[in-house]
């Protein structure tokens, strides 16, 4: 045979069999962490940075965690809009809280604060906030907070000063006419 001292890394178009095999190998992990990532996602609703973190925990590499994260994305199956709105409507039914603590507890999850606020937006359109205030006054009131103890729970809570001092008057001044 002749041999012409080239080697298939030397002729263009042509990838050396290590080359071939790096990109299997890629190919094949990438497929693996998209499999677990539509695992977690088919149970619940998750936000990119929850399903990043959870495949670094299952030792995928930062460079398979993109390649996944980016096409999960592209095919909608991963959207942090999507996550926020979830979240907030689960929080409305076993909490009430303002504004500000939502925002901080979508931020605590990795939900960028422009996706945040735009859900929020989406959110208090339909939801008023001084209603989820009275509702938890009331709630507060029963665990006997009263006067500045009510006002500083309700600011606890996410409530802006303003809201928070209102409601607390007319809560403390309604259980003061019982």
């Amino acid at each position: 045979m002749f041999d012409s001292g080239a080697s298939a890394g030397d002729v263009p178009g042509i990838q050396a069999p290590e080359e071939i095999a790096q990109g299997l190998f890629f190919a094949a992990r990438a497929w693996l962490a998209d499999r677990a990532a539509m695992g977690y996602l088919a149970r619940a609703e998750y936000c990119r940075k929850q399903i990043e973190d959870r495949l670094a925990r299952k030792g995928f590499a930062r460079d398979e965690v993109a390649a996944t994260l980016s096409f999960l994305e592209s095919e909608r199956k991963l959207d942090d809009s999507r996550y926020a709105a979830a979240w907030l409507r689960a929080r409305l039914i076993h909490q009430s809280e303002g504004r500000r603590k939502l925002l901080a507890g979508l931020r605590a999850h990795g939900v960028s604060s422009t996706v945040a606020e735009q859900a929020l937006g989406a959110f208090f359109i339909d939801t008023d906030e001084r209603e989820l205030c009275e509702k938890a006054a009331k709630k507060l009131v029963r665990l006997g907070k009263t006067g500045e103890k009510l006002y500083a729970a309700l600011i606890r809570k996410g409530f802006s000063g303003k809201i928070a001092g209102e409601t607390a008057k007319k809560t403390q001044e309604a259980h003061e006419n019982r």
